[in-house]
């Protein structure tokens, strides 16, 4: 008896478990939305440079990583700059975080993926391609 007593003090001092109550919450496994238009824009630059063959630009927009990997190819990637950048416009967002993108493509050749991330400067960067 004195069970029940307490259990009915303590339902009727701390209210029932209401889920609609608790959804404003953000939960531990949601993620930040990720800012498309930024993302976009990036990869609107990326499309431009490559349709003028800019390895100039490319080397700004390129994150540090990929750049030390890929400049020593740049004077071979030329000549085939403007087709990717024309494929690349077919592009369409496969995924992205706050802090990563994936776009996917279609060329003659099939289906091809780029990669974008975050840099510690606030600038989304190309990292694959």
């Amino acid at each position: 008896m004195i069970i029940v007593c307490i259990s009915v003090v303590v339902i009727f001092f701390l209210g029932t478990f209401n889920p609609d109550t608790t959804s404003s919450r953000v939960s531990l496994y949601e993620e930040p939305k990720s800012d498309n238009v930024k993302i976009d824009s990036a990869a609107g630059t990326v499309e431009t440079l490559f349709a003028t063959s800019d390895t100039a630009g490319l080397a700004k927009i390129l994150s540090p990583t990929s750049l030390a990997q890929r400049r020593q190819y740049f004077s071979d990637l030329k000549p085939y700059m403007p087709a990717f950048g024309k494929d690349f416009r077919s592009r369409k967002l496969l995924y992205a975080t706050p802090r990563f993108a994936v776009y996917e493509f279609i060329s003659a050749n099939g289906r091809f993926t780029t990669e974008f991330c975050l840099g510690d400067n606030g600038q989304w960067m190309l990292m694959s391609f």
